[in-house]
């Protein structure tokens, strides 16, 4: 064995080695990406959400205001009337709906502080997405072409090896040269295999109505020859 052949097989065991003690290095790109895709998706699922809350209290802050204008506008009445207990009892109302809409206005703004996070972290991570895309490309592009040069360089070394390839060819001949011979004898065999029984019989009976029908020719013979004596 060449020594250009034992280094190739001592850097293939450790390769295989190597590739066999780790997981395939393309499978760990795609979990890789696959776990950052999941976390944009939970990220832009939790803001959708936030988002959802945030115009529910907006509708309600609009409905507060409508209410204490409303509330507003009834106390004025009922002072126009006189009616100085109804004109309490709607500034009272009007006092709670604006307690509860500045504590939905905090909420809206708190709100917002917690939407324009998520935003910046789904925007940072959706840019992270697109790099990692990029560079997984890269390196399983990268990985293949080690794996191509691997193949290349056992074929070729295969290939170099003239010893290895002669045994195989005389090996594959020795095969081929006992096929035929085995053939040889089986034919041969064939034709020196002693009739069965069967046919022994069938060319006994064959041979009987041979010679019953020779016989009865050579009587046909001997009468036409006794005629042709009597006739002449």
């Amino acid at each position: 064995m060449s020594l250009l052949n034992r280094i190739s097989i001592v850097i293939r065991l450790k390769l295989d080695s190597m590739l066999t003690s780790v997981e395939n290095p393309e499978n760990q790109l795609d979990d890789s990406y696959n776990k950052l895709q999941n976390e944009l998706q939970n990220i832009n699922e939790a803001l959708v959400n936030i988002t959802t809350e945030r115009k529910r209290l907006e509708n309600k802050q609009s409905s507060l205001k409508v209410e204490i204008e409303e509330y507003e506008e009834k106390a004025k009445q009922a002072l126009n009337e006189d009616n100085e207990n109804l004109a309490r009892k709607a500034i009272q109302n009007k006092k709670s709906c604006e307690s509860n809409l500045r504590t939905i206005e905090n909420s809206i703004e708190e709100i917002k502080q917690s939407e324009s996070r998520i935003k910046n972290k789904r925007d940072k991570l959706e840019d992270k997405v697109q790099e990692f895309k990029h560079k997984k490309e890269i390196n399983k592009a990268k990985y293949k072409a080690a794996e191509v040069k691997v193949n290349v360089s056992e074929t070729i070394t295969d290939l170099n090896d003239g010893t290895s390839i002669k045994e195989k060819m005389e090996k594959m001949e020795e095969k081929i040269e006992e096929k035929e011979a085995r053939t040889r004898a089986m034919e041969e065999l064939q034709e020196e295999k002693a009739p069965t029984l069967e046919e022994e019989l069938s060319s006994v009976q064959t041979d009987s109505e041979i010679e019953k029908e020779l016989n009865a020719l050579k009587n046909d013979v001997q009468v036409c020859k006794e005629e042709n004596t009597i006739k002449n």
